[in-house]
């Protein structure tokens, strides 16, 4: 091939051959002249296999970068232009590299010649949709955990309004008879009404502090994960006859800043999970401490649901993409087991503080 061009001076030559950067030599019609080494390398084929032919014919070209080239060569007629060109070549055993390739016009005896570059990108381009991705990832993440964090401002606002709505309503009507009875002279009546006023506040007072422990619970802070948990679910039986076995073996000192009340907050949803969604007679919360983990396991005998369809057909959703988001942020692992008519089985896992880590706190 090289005879052809024979103005090329032995530097030329010399610089061609000895060159990381892949070369090829072009004739108006897109066939290769010659090729060097590194381009031989690049995509995998011998410098012999490259004669006579051209890129399409090689199928050297990924099929969605065609156009491109096709552009290129009409752009022969006209001045060509050092523009870069990205482009995706095919090797000979299938890989795929990403190139930038530029063309410069060389005028010969014979006519017009293109020397082609092409610089392998692979690891640039590569690493720029790891970050694209990364970056893709992360926007979901924080609109889930956006979205979650809003799901449940609408529960508390909902509770909020509820506890509200039925206590002002009950304490209104009280209010009217007391005052009725007052003005009839019927201080017995108005007395009882005065009393089941007092009765009344003193629940609606009770169900306040039941909404400030689902906002932080005191004895979380005072008394440790496993005593908050405990009154917690307590306090669940009492109000709706669930009944929840509960056992714990944890050392607070163990758990990380932030962990108790991730802890505290993933039983909470997991336990209104229960009440909104699995029909249970019985369930079981169990906190562990063990290999360097906490484990949280809760469990139910319900009537189960269908994982993969989570979300559909009232089947529990944001739940669970709650307790996934707190789990995770915790560098925490979530797992859910359900069948229909088998209940439901939810584990939580969260590293825990090494001993060597215990001593640097202290």
């Amino acid at each position: 091939m090289r005879k052809k061009l024979k103005e090329f001076d032995a530097k030329f030559w010399l610089i061609f051959e000895e060159s990381p950067v892949a070369y090829c030599l072009v004739d108006a019609k897109g066939t290769f002249i010659d090729v060097n080494e590194a381009a031989a390398r690049l995509l995998g084929y011998s410098r012999k296999e490259f004669a006579g032919k051209r890129a399409l014919d090689l199928n050297i070209v990924a099929p969605e970068e065609r156009p491109k080239i096709r552009a290129a060569l009409a752009r022969w007629r006209a001045p060509l232009q050092d523009r870069p060109l990205d482009i995706v070549l095919i090797r000979k055993d299938g890989g795929r590299v990403f190139v930038e390739a530029r063309a410069l016009p060389i005028e010969v005896a014979s006519g017009r010649i293109g020397l082609i570059m092409a610089f392998d990108i692979s690891d640039r381009v590569r690493a720029h949709e790891l970050t694209l991705r990364r970056q893709k990832e992360l926007r979901q993440f924080f609109r889930r955990v956006l979205l979650s964090r809003e799901e449940q401002k609408r529960r508390f606002q909902e509770d909020i309004h509820r506890e509200i709505g039925c206590v002002t309503g009950e304490i209104k009507v009280l209010a009217d008879s007391a005052e009725e009875n007052i003005r009839r002279g019927d201080p017995e009546a108005a007395l009882e009404s005065c009393r089941k006023f007092k009765s009344i506040f003193g629940d609606f007072i009770g169900r306040l502090k039941n909404l400030a422990v689902l906002l932080r619970p005191p004895e979380l802070d005072l008394l440790g994960l496993r005593s908050a948990v405990a009154h917690y679910l307590s306090g669940i039986k009492k109000e709706t006859g669930l009944r929840i076995d509960f056992s714990a073996s944890v050392d607070a000192s163990r758990l990380g800043e932030g962990t108790p009340i991730i802890l505290f907050r993933i039983v909470q949803e997991a336990v209104n999970n229960i009440l909104q969604h699995s029909r249970a007679k019985r369930a079981s919360v169990d906190l562990r401490l063990r290999s360097g983990k906490v484990t949280l396991a809760v469990r139910d005998n319900g009537h189960g649901f269908d994982v993969s369809r989570a979300g559909q057909n009232g089947e529990p959703s944001m739940g669970l993409l709650f307790i996934r988001e707190m789990a995770e942020s915790h560098d925490g692992t979530f797992e859910i087991h359900s069948r229909r008519g088998k209940g439901t089985e939810l584990l939580v896992s969260l590293p825990a503080l090494s001993t060597s880590a215990k001593r640097r706190d202290r």
